[in-house]
């Protein structure tokens, strides 16, 4: 199982326009991928360590090691596509 996870800011209208669909994109995959947020304004060390330029960066992180970034459409659908792909064997 993998980590589909998200970066956001309390700031950011990106983020919170996400909010929802992100919840239920946790709801709908759980026991395939953990799915997490950070809070960069909280973090701000981690979300630089990790390349973050802008809000909301959605990433995967693989039992087997290499992030990969989401950068599709922030649609329910395309994002629990794109997790359910990235979890295959």
């Amino acid at each position: 199982m993998g980590v589909d996870r998200t970066t956001c800011s309390n700031r950011c209208g990106h983020c919170k326009k996400l909010a929802p669909t992100w919840e239920r994109l946790a709801k709908g995959l759980q026991r395939q991928v953990t799915v997490a947020e950070v809070n960069c304004e909280d973090h701000k060390s981690l979300c630089s360590s990790e390349g973050v330029t802008g809000f909301p960066m959605l990433f995967f992180y693989p039992e087997s090691g290499k992030k990969t970034e989401y950068s599709g459409a922030r649609k329910l659908e395309a994002m629990k596509n794109w997790a359910e792909r990235a979890v295959k064997p």
